[in-house]
């Protein structure tokens, strides 16, 4: 596998840039083949309407995933091609529809993760405060009281003042409930918190970035895949998952360009 790998580096390493009339480089046009216009467009019309639906942090990062998808399916594309994939022609010239939605994939799961990213970088102190308080509920089977929660609750809840309003919110957020409990025999009845159904329930967290944790955002996505894997006994399956498991390294300026995705 090793010397399989060093033999689709070096193919692709030869890669030049065109000649334009003046003599200076250029870059090498690709155009989609027929299927690869259809993924694409597919993609697009969907992301289109996403992006429209987005506002703010998440609007930017979604105007860039579509370039990323473009990019992304190109570099499928060439390192298939220098892999002898016998799906790709051996001019290289046009990208399929395999690689478009290698790309597209690709480029959903660094969307996914921009989700992810900010939604912990906008989680403010009392954000995570609620979140423990309620990991820490889940572990005593999904209820407490306030004077469980100060006995051996998080420290900052061991007032009873702290405790309540923070098992207030919670209600507030639609995390948990209030439930009454009562004793058999003389006593007041016991107000005891429980969270709402399901095993994962957790607070909302706030949406918007403040300034410092927008600046810590990469602001584009760029990666190359590093190998293709040799064909497999299922003819119709393109070897694209290892495709996209390999990809381990930072694309820099294409030496190719896609042309006409944008149609």
């Amino acid at each position: 596998m090793d010397e399989a790998l060093d033999q689709i580096f070096r193919t692709l390493l030869r890669l030049d840039f065109d000649c334009g009339p003046d003599g200076e480089p250029r870059p090498v046009t690709i155009n989609l083949a027929p299927d690869g216009k259809r993924a694409w467009t597919e993609f697009y019309n969907v992301h289109a309407r996403e992006t429209a639906a987005l506002t703010g942090d998440l609007a930017a990062c979604w105007s860039k995933l579509e370039a990323a998808a473009a990019r992304l399916a190109l570099v499928v594309h060439l390192v298939r091609w220098a892999s002898d994939d016998p799906k790709v022609p051996s001019d290289s010239t046009l990208i399929d529809g395999d690689s478009v939605r290698a790309g597209v994939k690709l480029a959903r799961w660094f969307g996914r993760e921009a989700k992810r990213v900010y939604a912990a970088l906008a989680e403010s102190d009392d954000d995570r405060k609620l979140k423990g308080l309620v990991a820490w509920i889940r572990s005593r089977g999904g209820s407490t009281t306030i004077r469980d929660l100060q006995r051996g609750g998080p420290r900052e809840f061991r007032e009873a003042t702290a405790a309540g309003r923070a098992l207030s919110e919670l209600v507030g957020l639609g995390v948990g409930r209030w439930a009454t409990t009562r004793r058999d025999g003389p006593g007041r009845p016991t107000d005891r918190f429980e969270l709402a159904d399901g095993p994962e329930t957790d607070p909302p967290r706030r949406q918007n970035l403040s300034s410092q944790a927008e600046s810590r955002i990469v602001s584009h996505v760029a990666i190359v895949a590093s190998f293709a894997a040799p064909p497999g006994p299922d003819d119709d399956a393109p070897p694209l998952d290892v495709l996209q498991d390999a990809a381990d390294a930072a694309l820099g300026e294409p030496v190719y360009d896609v042309d006409g995705v944008d149609d």
